[in-house]
């Protein structure tokens, strides 16, 4: 099919079933999942993107308008046809979203409800995106693709926007893929405005005149050997630097910057990576860009959540140069505020014996909060911080040595239970955590409890863990033993002779659900128990409660 066509996928099959059937036990749609997941997990097995194409394209156009099929296509199209492959495979996942028979789309099956229905298909997109990263991130858009590069991202916003007006707050989270298209047009833009600069400043070719016929000389017994004069070699055109006649213009510059600074930057890494000077340049272009913080709550969270996932997994597996490009990449790429990045980059720089370069990373920390005292206080639009907790007692313990200080001017009390054992412990593990010696920090609760036989102490070590785990990432882990604690804590009637225990659970646990509505909707039973955690905040500490979304 050509690409001109793909688009046509879209149009509803005729008679009473618009969107067709659920083609999920169709043998084509089988064999489209099974094709598209190789490369996936212990699957080493490359994808046959010429099969998942032929594949969707039979799905769509014979069984069903699907959403996991025409993002299959998509993925499939740039694979083979590069940035016009994915042009048009972004125009027909937008004929998608905008067609009359949305209501009746794959997936999932018709029988769920509406805002269900709208989650997993707001979910098949991230799927699509997520096999694009790798070429992408490797990618140096050439001048010959620049148009294409251009065209492809208006498609993709286009697209993104689509999504939004349909699905409002179910809409997919594409910021950081959004991010990602925004550089790469703006290489492309800057690739086009250059060679418009260059033809500008070729000469007018001037006409020849014929030379004037000259007597003839008479010849000479004598010859003179002349010496031949070498030509000198053409000077290479210089790249021209973005012009600056406005003050809109500075930010266009400085981006521009960044985008050349980065490549620098990976060139001195793959030279030598304990280099200190690529890190030092890095940061210090990128931080150029930020003239004043924003407010809280006003940037997408960068980069999100399944991003700081992959990266926390490379910290775990100990891949010491592979979390170090990934970071810098990230960084490199837009993500700029967010600060845990560079615990991951100076952890493994530490564990590589590369001194000199994890000192870098930490004195451009320090002099971006030399900048900006109130800059640990900010929030992106998810109410994450710019710094998590594990990262501020990085900075804390690492970077400033304990004289970071928060906008009111009070510096954060590592201990705050004064000598109890298990605040000790909870300080001691926290800074283990922040040099990437989780699983250290860890041991030192369960070695607390071995030794404790109260019950009201055994409380609030537990408490302290479940703290450490929320902090240093371990939700999940958290979260269970929050829940395990809180109703222990209800049933037993403990949270009458220990009401600070009690609000110190509430707390953590309304933290834990606030993390979970970026990946779900509560249901009934949990909004019941985010209202019971409220209400015991709001009567144990209402001065607190009135921070509370």
């Amino acid at each position: 099919m050509e690409l001109a066509n793909i688009k046509q996928l879209a149009q509803s099959f005729t008679g009473d079933k618009a969107t067709g059937i659920d083609a999920r036990e169709e043998s084509d749609y089988m064999n489209l999942v099974t094709e598209f997941e190789h490369g996936q997990g212990l699957d080493t097995a490359p994808v046959n993107w010429a099969n998942v194409r032929k594949l969707a394209i039979s799905v769509l156009d014979n069984h069903a308008k699907d959403l996991n099929a025409a993002n299959y296509l998509c993925a499939a199209l740039y694979f083979e046809q590069g940035f016009e492959g994915l042009t048009a495979g972004f125009n027909l996942l937008r004929a998608f979203v905008q067609a009359d028979y949305w209501e009746d789309i794959y997936p999932p099956p018709k029988a769920m409800s509406v805002n269900k229905a709208n989650k997993y298909r707001a979910a098949t997109f991230p799927k699509m995106l997520k096999k694009l990263e790798r070429p992408f991130a490797d990618l140096e858009v050439t001048l010959v693709q620049s148009e294409a590069v251009i065209a492809c991202k208006e498609a993709f916003t286009a697209l993104d926007k689509a999504l939004i007006e349909r699905l409002e707050d179910k809409a997919p989270k594409l910021f950081e893929f959004s991010n990602v298209f925004g550089r790469m047009a703006r290489d492309a833009q800057f690739l086009q405005d250059e060679m418009e600069e260059l033809h500008k400043e070729e000469p007018t070719p001037v006409k020849k005149i014929p030379p004037v016929a000259q007597p003839p000389v008479p010849s000479t017994p004598a010859v003179v050997q002349q010496t031949p004069v070498a030509t000198p070699a053409p000077v290479p055109a210089m790249a021209k630097p973005v012009a600056v006649a406005a003050p809109a213009d500075i930010e266009k510059a400085l981006t521009a910057n960044l985008l050349n600074v980065a490549k620098m930057a990976k060139m001195l890494r793959d030279n030598k990576i304990s280099n200190p000077y690529p890190y030092h340049l890095l940061r210090t272009s990128a931080w150029m860009l930020i003239e004043k913080l924003p407010a809280n709550g006003v940037l997408p969270a960068l980069p999100n959540r399944d991003r700081i996932a992959s990266l926390r997994l490379l910290e775990q597996s100990k891949n010491w140069e592979a979390l170090i490009e990934e970071c810098e990449k990230t960084f490199g790429g837009g993500a700029i505020y967010w600060l845990g990045v560079h615990r991951f980059v100076a952890i493994a720089l530490s564990n590589l014996g590369a001194k000199e370069a994890c000192e870098s990373i930490k004195n451009s920390v320090a002099a971006l909060l030399a900048r900006f005292p109130e800059y640990l206080d900010r929030t992106f639009n998810d109410a994450e911080g710019f710094a998590d907790e594990i990262t501020k007692a990085w900075i804390e313990t690492e970077v400033l040595s304990g004289s970071v200080s928060t906008s009111d001017g009070q510096a954060p009390v590592p201990v705050p239970a004064g000598d109890a054992l298990w605040s000790i412990a909870a300080a001691d593990a926290k800074k283990m955590a922040a040099t990437g010696s989780f699983e250290e920090g860890l041991a030192l609760f369960s070695d607390g409890l071995k030794g404790v036989a109260g019950e009201r102490e055994q409380m609030y070590w537990r408490l302290e863990q479940a703290r450490y785990c929320l902090e240093s990432g371990q939700q999940v882990i958290a979260k269970a033993q929050l829940v395990y604690l809180y109703q222990e804590v209800q049933e037993r009637g403990i949270d009458k002779w220990e009401p600070q225990l009690n609000l110190s659970l509430a707390r953590l646990l309304l933290i834990c659900f606030e993390k979970d509505q970026g990946k779900q909707s509560y249901t009934n039973e949990q909004l019941n128990q985010i209202e019971t955690l409220r209400t015991v905040i709001c009567l144990h500490d209402p001065l607190g409660a009135m921070s509370l979304k």
